[in-house]
């Protein structure tokens, strides 16, 4: 696995996560100033005997963006979003395409090596490495956490989740990437 990201890259997102990133292999996204965003991670790692599944393929880093949805989430706007989704045949259908594109995209990140292995050996995770939806969901009624839905949808557009918060935020907050916000990324 080749990874796509500089040190300097590396020392921004530790400062933004606070702790080193699990399995990072790239950066998906970079905000209006060039700073990462969004990153792409490796979703299994290993532990011990064992190997362990980390299904979030696209991760949040911005703090700005972290700070505001976490506000968002806090107003339970997580079961009122699902809600929303869920009642909407067509929305739906569109959230189970996203899930069914965001696990072919993590089936796709891994090595050749590391696919066999999970297939032959380790079937549950397999099933969560390849019918799970964003962020690892497998109730695919469930929206599980806005972040990882709101990643998802900045990478592709097509996630209805996303769009609901994008609007939710365009419509809360004014400005972005402000000194708070640089004072994590710039050092």
């Amino acid at each position: 696995m080749v990874k796509e990201y500089t040190e300097e890259d590396l020392e921004v997102i530790i400062r933004q996560l606070g702790r080193e990133p699990r399995g990072l292999v790239k950066i998906a996204k970079r905000c209006k100033h060039g700073y990462p965003q969004i990153l792409v991670t490796y979703p299994i790692y290993d532990k011990e005997d064992d190997i362990g599944i980390f299904p979030t393929t696209y991760w949040l880093s911005c703090p700005e963006l972290i700070d505001r949805i976490s506000e968002l989430e806090s107003e339970g706007l997580i079961k009122e979003i699902q809600e929303k989704i869920i009642s909407d045949k067509n929305k739906f259908a569109e959230l189970l395409s996203v899930y069914k594109d965001y696990a072919q995209k993590r089936i796709d990140l891994l090595t050749e090596d590391d696919l066999q292995n999970i297939k032959d050996n380790f079937p549950g995770r397999w099933k969560v490495i390849s019918e799970s939806g964003v962020g690892g969901i497998m109730e695919k009624e469930g929206i599980k956490c806005l972040h990882t839905q709101y990643a998802d949808y900045l990478i592709n557009q097509k996630n209805p989740v996303g769009r609901v918060i994008n609007q939710l935020l365009t419509e809360r907050f004014t400005n972005s990437c402000t000194e708070e916000c640089n004072c994590y990324c710039s050092g």
